[in-house]
């Protein structure tokens, strides 16, 4: 008889099939109808969710934290890398006064057309009437 080529694999197969089996044991002791209800001692449901555990991972959330070396630091640090990247690539400097030319207009438009809408908001209607 020739060897397996794949024992790891038909390995992980056969616990895939257990932990389907498993998952089914508890399922149906949890749906089953009341008429119908199969009696599972609590030891053999324990048992299962303890198997279950170990062959299915349990999905949990995990808090992520990243520590960026550059939140720590000072303004003058951050100035001296800014000036040896402008340095190194002037165009870049150029991009980002346009960048903000171009932000500083959007603004002022912004600014621009509120005003205007301000202006030609019909005026407010007073209760005392002159005659």
């Amino acid at each position: 008889m020739a060897a397996r080529l794949r024992a790891q694999h038909q390995d992980d197969i056969k616990d895939k099939i257990r932990a389907a089996q498993l998952v089914k044991l508890l399922q149906d002791h949890a749906l089953t109808n009341s008429r119908k209800k199969k009696r599972i001692d609590p030891t053999r449901i324990k048992a299962a969710e303890i198997l279950l555990a170990r062959s299915i991972p349990i999905l949990s959330s995990v808090d992520q934290t990243i520590n960026d070396a550059r939140d720590s630091l000072s303004e003058a640090q951050v100035l001296a890398e800014l000036q040896g990247v402008f340095t190194a690539k002037p165009e870049l400097l150029d991009r980002l006064i346009q960048l903000r030319d171009a932000a500083r207009l959007v603004q002022e438009g912004a600014d621009a057309v509120s005003q205007v809408q301000q202006n030609d908001a019909p005026p407010a209607k007073s209760e005392a009437t002159s005659a």
